[in-house]
């Protein structure tokens, strides 16, 4: 069995830039989304008027699109090519079918 190739050349990963802006980039993207149901929580009962069968419709109404988003993107996802979603995750806007082209095709004679 051969070793595996050492990519990080002896730098501790703490000590490399790239890992500690997507680790915390990561935890604050974790903490923001369990922080925000407490938070939401809070602010609807704060409202006037406002009791645990209101802050139970708010929660419903943010949960229900999220799950038939996940299932709708699952059951597709399973479905199709994945060079299509490859395609629309990819950070350069001309992979993007929506975005105009960097440089227009010239004309045909």
């Amino acid at each position: 069995m051969t070793d595996a190739p050492d990519f990080h050349d002896g730098v501790p990963l703490w000590r490399d830039q790239r890992f500690v802006l997507l680790l915390s980039a990561r935890v604050i993207s974790v903490l923001g989304n369990g922080f925000a149901p407490v938070a939401l929580a809070f602010a609807v009962l704060a409202l006037p008027g406002a009791g645990a069968g209101r802050l139970s419709l708010v929660l419903a109404c943010q949960a229900l699109p999220q799950l038939l988003f996940i299932l709708i993107g699952g059951v597709t996802g399973s479905a199709r090519s994945p060079s299509p979603r490859s395609a629309c995750s990819s950070p350069a806007p001309w992979r993007r079918p929506w975005a105009p082209p960097a440089r227009w095709p010239a004309a045909r004679p």
